[in-house]
């Protein structure tokens, strides 16, 4: 027995031993792979803005990249830079069109500017210069509406048998034809699918077209509608606006349509010479009862202005709007009908700050300005001069 219990107490003494010894080299090796790990952790983290690159590519470190989405009041949107604010200064005046323009607009995705011609060619500028589009020139080119990034565009214009609608890809440059019955149409607020004012056998109804079913299958969404002569505004997604048409020493009213009470209200009425332009961010207003304003969607001034305008003169993007403003009173109804010019100032509105500042723009422009069809972007302001009809840039 005394012989097993010595093998016992050798085989514990010689297990401590190597408990002791593995500890030991444990404490000492675990400290060096943690300062490995934490020194490579700080070079990764480094970020050296001095530094000369020789415009050789660098990683960029998670931190890094944080800093730079964070800066310059910008986001990175699927890999592209954009600012969240747009230019509020300008130092460049800038022809964009060849010809003049009778409509435009901003293809956003390959930041390019589109636009018609008095003749129904349509042009797009690539590089400061006006390319053809190889489609058959449209004749009587009645009305352009974008939607909202420029990928698809609503014409209206004259075939053999009579006005039709079609919309343009700005991406394959080419035209589909609409349904023939199509009386109007506007862009729903997915960019994609229409709304429209549809002629079935003499009675009007408004009708959803889907792009997915190729605009060929209409949803009713108001049977037999009684309202005539009327713009169509989709406020929300479950509310439509009727506009009067604007009739000079008429007056106006304002209608809203509940999708889903299917119920008419009024929203506004009496209003006398009224205009009125949407955007997404703000409705421009103009009638002889209470002036020019901005208001939110729902009609409510969101800001002070202190000098009128047209609407058609100004739009919004981001929380920054943008109006040009005539340096003596004007009538509307003879502004549209080109009776009168004016010569404008350049006013922005900041939405957030409510504040209203005039952009100094006469050192360089050297020019009368008659703006219309105003298209602000990040880093530019596109509009057509009324004075000879060219698209002009302030970058």
């Amino acid at each position: 027995m005394k012989s097993i219990y010595k093998f016992f107490i050798i085989a514990l003494i010689l297990g401590i031993i190597a408990w002791i010894v593995y500890f030991v080299v444990s404490k000492n090796s675990t400290p060096i792979e943690l300062i490995e790990n934490t020194s490579t952790s700080t070079t990764t983290e480094v970020i050296d803005i001095s530094s000369d690159t020789g415009g050789e590519d660098t990683p960029t470190s998670t931190t890094e990249q944080t800093l730079i989405e964070q800066s310059d009041n910008g986001i990175f949107d699927d890999g592209n830079y954009k600012p969240e604010t747009v230019k509020t200064s300008f130092s460049e005046f800038k022809k964009i069109s060849d010809v003049p323009a009778k409509f435009y607009w901003y293809y956003a995705e390959n930041n390019r500017i589109f636009y018609t011609t008095e003749n129904g060619q349509i042009k797009k500028v690539i590089d400061g210069k006006s390319e053809l589009v190889e489609i058959n020139p449209l004749k009587d080119l009645i009305s352009v509406r974008p939607n909202q990034d420029g990928s698809f565009v609503l014409l209206r214009f004259t075939t053999a048998s009579g006005a039709i609608w079609g919309i343009f890809s700005s991406m394959d440059e080419k035209i589909s034809p609409l349904n023939p019955s199509i009386a109007d149409a506007i862009w729903d607020l997915n960019n994609e699918d229409i709304i429209t004012l549809q002629n079935k056998n003499g009675k009007i109804d408004i009708t959803s077209f889907s792009r997915l079913k190729n605009y060929s299958e209409g949803v009713t969404l108001i049977p037999e509608i009684k309202l005539l002569d009327v713009d169509l505004i989709k406020k929300s997604q479950d509310e439509l606006l009727f506009v009067e048409k604007f009739g000079n020493g008429y007056t106006t009213s304002i209608w809203q349509y509940n999708l889903k009470t299917k119920l008419f209200s009024t929203i506004r009425s009496g209003l006398l010479d009224f205009s009125i332009k949407t955007t997404p961010e703000v409705y421009f207003s103009l009638s002889k009862n209470s002036g020019f304003s901005i208001e939110n969607t729902s009609f409510k001034r969101i800001l002070p202005t202190t000098h009128n305008t047209i609407p058609e003169k100004c739009s919004a993007f981001l929380s920054t709007a943008f109006c040009f403003v005539p340096q003596s009173s004007v009538s509307y109804f003879d502004w549209i009908t080109n009776f009168m010019f004016t010569d404008d100032l350049l006013y922005l509105y900041d939405l957030n700050t409510q504040i209203e500042d005039q952009i100094q723009i006469s050192e360089f422009t050297k020019k009368q300005i008659d703006a219309k069809n105003i298209i602000p972007t990040y880093s530019s302001l596109y509009f057509i001069n009324k004075y000879d009809n060219f698209i002009y840039a302030l970058n």
